[in-house]
């Protein structure tokens, strides 16, 4: 969503955000109009003891009252790419504190 088009000079100002907090993405970022975004919610993985390759599953509203559990199968190499994403997010987000999603009295996760 393009929110910052819905303010005068609003992807200037975004831009500007985006350089003063060092928020920049790196890399492609692009994604083909055809491409989906959902909502979902992390559920579960399974995986086997000593192989990389995993699925994890994730619970996925597909309607208004519908909700499906999706098994998403990674790789040995994806889950890799998925897991030093995962912690970049995280490392970026606690950067400079707390997190901008944080709760109140979330601390910072000790795995970072």
């Amino acid at each position: 969503m393009d929110v910052q088009r819905y303010f005068s000079k609003g992807e200037a100002r975004w831009q500007a955000f985006i350089r003063r907090w060092g928020i920049a993405r790196s890399g492609p970022q692009a994604h083909p109009e055809e491409d989906l975004v959902y909502s979902c919610q992390y559920e579960s993985k399974q995986d086997a003891q000593g192989h990389r390759d995993v699925t994890l599953f994730v619970r996925l509203a597909v309607g208004v009252d519908e909700v499906r559990s999706v098994g998403l199968a990674f790789s040995a190499a994806d889950s890799e790419r998925l897991a030093a994403d995962l912690v970049s997010v995280h490392r970026l987000a606690w950067a400079r504190g707390k997190a901008l999603d944080a709760d109140e009295n979330e601390p910072r996760p000790g795995w970072l």
